[in-house]
Order: structure tokens, then C-alpha cells, then sequence
């Protein structure tokens, strides 16, 4: 067996043993298992605390390269790590539609290049429809 030659490992036939129906339960059971029979699972869960409720958008930082943008978003997760603020990366070079996704997500900081900051504000991105609103 391949990978098992540390010396520190050693193969006891007690690893590999079959189980057994002495004790009255199937052989198939292995008693880690258990099957549930009319099993119901709710799969429209509308409780509150599923509900995503975004956050405003409260800084935009612009920067000339995609480089830029993405070093200030690494220090601003840095600084704030042990807070729950969202920073989103807007730029060109990467999908629009993942950047979309994450700004769906309310992020409350987000960095930028202009083109693609642009681009999105000119398809009315429901997170940045208030831009002007931002000091």
C-alpha cells in the first residue's frame, strides 16, 4: 500500500475487520448509520434569519490600476477583521457577473478602477443606485 510505509504506522489486522451479526443486528448495519424512513425536509426556509438584509454603501475607493485595487482591498480586510464589514473588488479583468454576485451582498466598502465602476453604475446596480449619497 502506497503511502502507508511511515515507520510510525503500523497495520493491525483489528483495522480491517468485517462486522458481524453475533449481536442480533444486521450484518449491513454498521451502527453508524441511521436510516430514517418519511423523512420531511422544509426546502422554502422564509424565516427572518435566512433573509439577507444588505447594507448600505458607505465608502468607494477609486484607483487607476487593478494591482492598486487589489492591495487597499487586502489592508482594509486586514484592519478590519475582526468586524463584519464587507469589501467588494470592482475591476476590470474579471468576471462582471461574480462581481455582480458580491455586490448583491450589500458590501459596505467598495474598490475600484473607473471603467468598471462605470460599467456597472451604467447598469443600474441596485448597490449603486445611491453613489451621490456617499461622502
Amino acid at each position: 500500500m502506497e503511502g502507508l510505509e511511515d515507520e510510525n504506522y503500523e497495520l493491525v489486522e483489528d483495522d480491517f475487520e468485517e462486522p458481524s451479526s453475533d449481536d442480533g443486528e444486521d450484518a449491513g448495519d454498521l451502527g453508524c448509520v441511521k436510516v430514517v424512513d418519511n423523512a420531511v425536509f422544509k426546502l422554502n426556509d422564509t424565516s427572518s434569519s435566512r433573509k439577507y438584509k444588505p447594507k448600505p454603501l458607505y465608502a468607494l475607493i477609486l484607483t487607476p490600476t487593478r494591482e492598486l485595487a487589489v492591495q487597499i482591498k487586502k489592508h482594509i480586510m486586514d484592519a478590519a477583521a475582526l468586524t463584519d464589514i464587507k469589501v467588494a473588488l470592482v475591476v476590470g479583468g474579471l468576471s462582471s457577473q461574480k462581481q455582480e454576485r458580491l455586490l448583491n451582498y450589500g458590501p459596505e466598502i467598495v474598490v475600484g478602477t473607473p471603467g468598471r465602476l462605470w460599467e456597472l453604475i451604467q447598469q443600474r446596480h441596485p448597490h449603486l443606485s445611491h453613489i451621490e449619497n456617499i461622502r
